[in-house]
């Protein structure tokens, strides 16, 4: 399925430009028969400093590798490239912004260590000049050094103590993509589920969540082969298992409090959000089976989220926005009754017997006019006296 609801991701607050939803909704079609894909979606989009990454995915099977497209003009795409060990801790150390351009150039120098080498101290004592400013390291400089010439051609060349690796901008994105799949890609539960023979299957009679099950932690699970031991025992024990839960929750999920969890009474959507990768949300509409995720932002991740916690957080999220929905559709209610009921007896009797306020008394009080003045009004009529001559 190829299909987009475009206003669903409206309503969830993510943004796509006209240019954008023609170009997905007339390319996803060619990508998934090209890459026989069984379903494809938008993944979302990276901004850089000049320019913006498009990201696909698709899928053959659920729980497989997904196949990730890419494109900064919507019209040519590319697949991102496979990632190993190596790329993944060599990209874990640049944390600063996509440049849009994927055949931009990373070096990253590391320093080699001798194991027959006392280790060096934590704190090394750097050379200041005359205007105090920090010399440069002698031993970096040795490194790029160039030579003086044939004389010194017999000498040995000493070895560099650093060591240069050079990588391409695309392997950084697929690095990121993979990271952020691996902590944000949810589906709801129930959505996939285990069929006689052990496959995951999709759920052809899902129907959405409950209002009251929508509003907890342990509803939304990652899309991704189970590391947690109860729901790995599920996939490997034999005979009938319990179809929907063997996918790990988010209530495992390290840092505890991560995901923020949200509720949007004006267009009925459950909004999850990661604090760790700004820009992944989840949304999903409850008692229907429309849901979807996306990540929008700038592709940097975000380390300060250990000062963002509280101490002490509510172990069950769910629980405490249940009860808040719970206390708002609550009172909403008391107010239209108050409105559209008609009063009681007792409670008519109450304000008939209710004393006026004092701004209504003085109000009513400059209402009545002096005796005087009526009298003079009434003379007037009956002699037909004009007031002039009474004033006179």
């Amino acid at each position: 399925m190829c299909s987009i609801d475009f206003q669903l991701f409206d309503d969830a607050g993510v943004v796509w430009s006209p240019r954008e939803k023609v170009a997905l909704r007339s390319v996803l079609p060619d990508l998934q028969k090209r890459y026989a894909l069984k379903n494809i979606y938008p993944w979302g989009k990276v901004t850089g400093l000049n320019g913006d990454y498009l990201i696909v995915q698709g899928r053959q099977e659920w729980l497989d590798e997904p196949t990730t497209l890419y494109s900064l003009d919507c019209v040519n795409w590319a697949q991102l490239p496979e990632i190993d060990e190596e790329a993944m801790s060599k990209c874990n150390k640049m944390p600063d912004l996509f440049f849009g351009n994927p055949n931009h150039e990373y070096i990253i120098r590391e320093k080699i260590i001798d194991p027959t080498q006392p280790p060096e101290p934590a704190s090394k004592e750097i050379a200041l000049g005359e205007d105090g400013t920090p010399l440069p390291d002698p031993e970096e400089e040795e490194e790029d050094k160039p030579e003086e010439g044939a004389a010194d051609a017999s000498e040995p060349k000493k070895k560099s103590p650093y060591k240069k690796t050079t990588f391409k901008e695309d392997k950084r994105l697929a690095v990121f993509v993979h990271q952020v799949d691996a902590s944000t890609a949810l589906v709801p539960r129930g959505y996939l589920m285990v069929n006689a023979t052990h496959n995951v299957v999709l759920n052809r009679m899902f129907q959405g969540l409950p209002q009251s099950e929508a509003l907890k932690a342990s509803a939304y699970m990652h899309q991704r082969a189970p590391e947690q031991g109860d729901r790995l025992a599920v996939l490997q024990q034999e005979g009938l298992t319990e179809t929907r839960d063997f996918l790990d929750t988010i209530e495992g999920d390290a840092p505890v409090g991560c995901w923020s969890m949200q509720y949007d009474a004006a267009v009925r959507l459950v909004l999850l959000r990661n604090l760790l990768w700004p820009g992944s949300v989840f949304f999903m509409r409850p008692e229907t089976s429309q849901w979807g995720r996306c990540y929008v932002g700038t592709g940097v991740q975000n380390t300060d989220i250990a000062f963002m916690l509280a101490p002490n957080r509510n172990p069950v999220p769910g629980k405490a926005l249940m009860e808040v929905v719970d206390a708002t559709n609550a009172e909403m209610e008391r107010k239209l009754l108050e409105k559209t009921a008609p009063l009681s007896p007792p409670r008519a009797r109450r304000l008939r017997a209710r004393p006026l306020p004092m701004r209504k008394v003085k109000h009513l009080h400059h209402h009545h006019h002096h005796p005087i003045i009526i009298i003079i009004i009434i003379i007037i009529i009956i002699h037909h006296h004009p007031v002039v001559v009474l004033f006179s």
